[in-house]
């Protein structure tokens, strides 16, 4: 009797809570075993009460590398920026140069902001035109059309709470970019290329009859007020613009440094972009005049 009312007390006695009971299970392949054991483990012991799941840590290192969205571009009711031209510049994307142009620079205050905020400070002073003399911010940037709009509005608002006033934002996106037209048939209204050709001129060079020359080619004289060489030689930038695709521009640049090589120059460099934005073309009146993209913007879709 003893020994039965024994195995009965085993039999009943029931395990402690939060403990699993071990099944014996057959010998057999180790990861079967530990695969059954893991199973095991899921349906034979039950979570206490209030615990909590265990779950994988989220990957934040993605998210901060992430970059921040940029604030959404201003436009109006017909879906226009500021400038009155349609803004498909969003499929834009690369690399890109923006200029940032003020009033005036009081007392070297714009050089100050400049220097503080890792930028480059232009006082470009053109041959001719309404405002010759013009103050500017230049930085390069790489990505998407929205950031660099985006930055550059808000370097605008740190130069108005400086006292500067900006008057102009004109972003240039280089050729290889995703989007720049090759053809005129890709082109867009509103948009232009703008070339650029690095002169060094001896001192007292006939400036006059240099820009009778470009002047064949639509390009006109330039150069960086704050630029000055220790022997005595003058930078000046010869700047051409091109409505239409990429073909034309390159085709009509060609022809301008052939101008410029029959007239025995030394040439520093000849850069070529693709302004996707100019908020302000009137800064420039009167210095180079394009004449009209009408053509373009009657095309249906641009």
């Amino acid at each position: 009797m003893l020994a039965l009312a024994a195995r009965i007390r085993r039999r009943s006695r029931a395990p402690p809570v939060g403990r699993c009971v071990a099944r014996k299970r057959p010998r057999g392949d180790a990861e079967t075993s530990a695969r059954a054991a893991m199973l095991a483990r899921r349906m034979d012991c039950p979570r206490p009460h209030g615990a909590r799941r265990e779950t994988a840590p989220m990957d934040t290192d993605s998210a901060q590398r992430r970059p921040p969205t940029p604030p959404a571009v201003p436009r109006d009711a017909a879906g226009r920026d500021a400038a009155g031209v349609e803004n498909k510049a969003a499929g834009f994307a690369g690399e890109f140069e923006t200029h940032l142009t003020v009033a005036a620079d009081r007392d070297g205050a714009l050089q100050r902001f400049a220097a503080a905020h890792g930028l480059k400070c232009l006082h470009i002073e053109l041959a001719r035109g309404a405002q010759p003399l013009q103050p500017m911010l230049s930085w390069r940037g790489r990505g998407e059309f929205a950031q660099q709009r985006a930055r550059a509005q808000a370097i605008a608002a740190q130069l108005r709470a400086a006292g500067l006033a900006p008057t102009r934002i004109k972003i240039e996106a280089a050729p290889g970019n995703r989007g720049v037209p090759r053809d005129d048939a890709d082109a867009g209204a509103g948009r232009y290329f703008e070339s650029h050709i690095k002169l060094l001129l001896p001192a007292g060079a006939d400036l006059a009859a240099l820009a009778a020359r470009v002047a064949g080619h639509g390009a006109h004289l330039s150069r960086n007020a704050l630029r000055t060489r220790e022997d005595g030689l003058d930078e000046r930038f010869v700047t051409q613009r091109s409505r239409g695709g990429l073909e034309r521009a390159y085709a009509q640049l060609r022809a301008l440094l052939d101008e410029l090589d029959a007239m025995d120059l030394r040439r520093l460099g000849a850069e070529t972009e693709y302004v996707v934005y100019d908020d302000n073309l009137a800064v420039d009146d009167g210095w180079i005049n394009m004449g009209t993209d009408d053509p373009l913007a009657r095309r249906a879709g641009r």
